[in-house]
C-alpha cells in the first residue's frame, strides 16, 4: 500500500509540473504571430539569408563579414536557412525553438527541484520558471537567450547527477550543455564554465566522486525512508478511522 501511495504522489507531482510546463508554453506563446522582428532579431535573419554565406561559415563564424558586431548566433542563423529551403520562415517558425527551450526551463527546474528537496520546492519552481518574466521575453525573443537558458538548466542537473552518481549519461549531458550553450552565445561560457568544473570536480580530483556519491546516496536512501514511513503511517491511519466507522 506505501508503495502504491509513493507512485501515486509521484504522479501528482509530474502532473502539476506538467501543468506548470504547459501553462509557461501558453504564456510564450500568446499572440506569437504579431510579434516582429526588432533590433538584435535581423542579425541572424540576414545572414540565414545571405546566399553568398555557406553553411560551413555560418557554422563556425559568429558575425558577418562586413560588421563585426553583428552577433548573429551560428545556431539561429543555420535555423533561417533550414527554414528558407524546407517549410518556409514565419513568425512562428522562427520563434519556436525559443519558445520550446523556454518553457523546457520549468520542466527541468520542476524536476531537479523536486529530485533534491521535495514535491513542494519542484511545483514551486516549475511554476516561478514557467511564469518569470524574463524567461518569457527569451522565449518570444529571435536570440539565443532562451537556449543558453535551458542549456544551463541542463547543466546544473546533469552536474547535481553525475556528483551524486558519476554516470557516464549525466556526464555526456554535461558536456554537451556546456559545449551547445558556449556555441549558442560565447558570452555564456564563464557561467556554463564553472557549472562543469563543480559537475566535474570529484573525477578531475581523481577520486571519480566516490565520496560524492556515498553522501548523496545516504540522503536519498534516508528521504526514502522517510516519506516510506510518513506513508505508511498515513495509511494506517487511515485504516483505523475505516474501522472505527
Amino acid at each position: 500500500m506505501g508503495d502504491a501511495a509513493h507512485g501515486s504522489d509521484r504522479r501528482r507531482t509530474l502532473l502539476a509540473i506538467g501543468v506548470a510546463t504547459l501553462a509557461g508554453l501558453a504564456l510564450r506563446s500568446w499572440q506569437l504571430d504579431r510579434q516582429i522582428l526588432i533590433d538584435d532579431e535581423f542579425h541572424a535573419f540576414r545572414a540565414g539569408l545571405r546566399s553568398d554565406l555557406s553553411v560551413a561559415y555560418l557554422f563556425s563564424h559568429n558575425t558577418l563579414p562586413e560588421d563585426p558586431l553583428s552577433d548573429y548566433s551560428s545556431a539561429l542563423a543555420l535555423w533561417v536557412r533550414a527554414l528558407v529551403e524546407t517549410v518556409g520562415l514565419s513568425e512562428w517558425t522562427l520563434r519556436l525553438p525559443m519558445v520550446a527551450a523556454s518553457a523546457a526551463v520549468a520542466l527541468v527546474l520542476g524536476v531537479l527541484a523536486w529530485r533534491s528537496f521535495g514535491r513542494r520546492a519542484g511545483v514551486l519552481a516549475a511554476w516561478l520558471a514557467a511564469l518569470s518574466p524574463l524567461l518569457v521575453v527569451y522565449g518570444r525573443f529571435a536570440r539565443p537567450y532562451a537556449l543558453v537558458a535551458l542549456c544551463g538548466a541542463i547543466a546544473l542537473a546533469a552536474a547535481e547527477r553525475f556528483r551524486g552518481h558519476g554516470s557516464l549519461p549525466a556526464a555526456l549531458a554535461l558536456g554537451s550543455a556546456v559545449a551547445l550553450g558556449a556555441w549558442f552565445n560565447a558570452s555564456a561560457l564563464p557561467a556554463l564554465g564553472v557549472l562543469g568544473l563543480l559537475g566535474f570536480a570529484p573525477a578531475l580530483r581523481g577520486r571519480q566522486g566516490d565520496a560524492a556519491r556515498r553522501s548523496a546516496e545516504d540522503a536519498r536512501v534516508r528521504n526514502r525512508r522517510m516519506r516510506r514511513a510518513a506513508l505508511l503511517k498515513r495509511d494506517r491511519e487511515r485504516d483505523r478511522e475505516r474501522r472505527r466507522e
